[in-house]
């Protein structure tokens, strides 16, 4: 991909990546606010609601998405999105108590919805159509190997300074992500009307698929990494880290993409996604019988692998469907989508583990991944043909 674009959009996709890594240091910052959930007497259910509540704003951003757009332009938006996780970072570094978290998560699904979309955006403008999903894959390399960074400080830091001092670095983060922010090219905010076009309904059979498609995309990769350490934490016998299946998958996630992203386009896209959904859902299968530390990390790499691909692929797909001043629109709409699946619908799932076992929820899942899967590849190249019909003979 590389090759293929012109010098000014190659440092541009490079600034967007170096903006993608600051970004994603601040955003690892929000795994550790369910320790301070703990920490302030707080419950696991009180931690569930307040991260089910920072998806209010993602909502709030997708319905008003064409507004924001005709006002504000990416480098704007992201500015913003910086802004809110800078003031979210001082109000749980001071927080005394779990009241004080309520604003912070609201403050952090504002941050998401404004810098993880014109994030995506930047990265999509600055390669050619046919790349969208190598770009894709590149800011979402750049953002976890922020949040990767930033754990391993945070878990050097936290023992001396505390957990709540620990949020007073992506806070210094964000402030030189928003003076780095001068470099993104100013695009254009949208046209003044299309304010007025945001009333009319737009793709409604197109919103069907992207939320069908990314919430079955964020399950597989939220149900697996929750449920897995839960599961061991709550088996006699398997009494080991869940590090093996969690360091495997992250790190089988950033060199799949490293790679083999370039294989996300052309002709050969069509026989990955194939291949990905088949064996994301037989790795998720045979997850349910796992029993030693290697059967869990054995398999954690094709499940790392084939969802490193899926989620650049289907995400750029969805994005290609709307014309290039919605691009940005969408894009919040599909993140809201995955960010249902991820975090939303696990609890569903968690009253099956309680009834049915663990296990159980894992063989549903790849069910759901395979039909998902299906449907998903026969409507997207078009493999559901009538057959032509053939003349007869005299």
């Amino acid at each position: 991909m590389w090759k293929e674009i012109a010098p000014d959009m190659r440092r541009q996709l490079i600034i967007v990546l170096g903006l993608g890594l600051l970004c994603g240091w601040v955003m690892g910052a929000q795994f550790y606010v369910a320790r301070l959930v703990h920490q302030l007497n707080g419950s696991a259910t009180v931690a569930g609601m307040l991260l089910v509540m920072s998806l209010l704003p993602v909502l709030l951003v997708a319905l008003n998405g064409r507004r924001i757009a005709a006002r504000w332009t990416l480098r704007q938006q992201l500015r913003m999105g910086l802004l809110c996780y800078a003031v979210q970072m001082v109000l749980l570094a001071s927080a005394p108590n779990l009241a004080w978290l309520i604003p912070a998560m609201l403050l952090s699904g504002f941050g998401y919805a404004f810098a993880f979309g014109p994030l995506l955006t930047s990265a999509t403008d600055a390669a050619p159509k046919a790349y969208y999903a190598q770009a894709i894959s590149y800011i979402s390399l750049s953002v976890q190997l922020g949040i990767g960074t930033f754990s391993i400080i945070a878990a050097i830091a936290e023992p001396q300074f505390g957990t709540r001092g620990i949020f007073w670095l992506p806070l210094a983060l964000a402030l030189v992500a928003m003076v780095f922010c001068r470099y993104l090219p100013h695009a254009k905010a949208l046209p003044a009307d299309a304010a007025d076009d945001a009333k009319k309904p737009r793709h409604a059979g197109s919103m069907f698929e992207v939320f069908i498609l990314m919430a079955i995309l964020g399950l597989t990769f939220g149900l697996p990494l929750q449920f897995v350490p839960m599961w061991l934490g709550a088996s006699r016998e398997l009494s080991f880290s869940p590090g093996y299946f969690l360091t495997t998958t992250f790190f089988t996630i950033m060199t799949t993409r490293i790679f083999f992203g370039h294989w996300l386009n052309g002709e050969r896209e069509q026989h990955v996604v194939k291949t990905c959904f088949t064996v994301a859902a037989i790795a998720i299968a045979v997850l349910g019988f796992a029993h030693s530390p290697l059967q869990f990390a054995l398999c954690a790499i094709p499940y790392g692998a084939a969802y490193s691909l899926l989620y650049p692929s289907c995400m750029a797909y969805l994005i290609k469907q709307v014309d290039e001043a919605d691009r940005g629109v969408r894009s919040t709409w599909v993140l809201l989508a995955f960010e249902i699946g991820t975090r939303c619908l696990p609890f569903l799932f968690g009253i099956i583990a309680d009834h049915g076992g663990f296990p159980l929820t894992f063989e549903i899942l790849a069910v759901l991944i395979a039909a998902a899967g299906v449907w998903h590849v026969i409507k997207r190249f078009n493999l559901w043909r009538p057959a032509a019909s053939v003349p007869l003979a005299d």
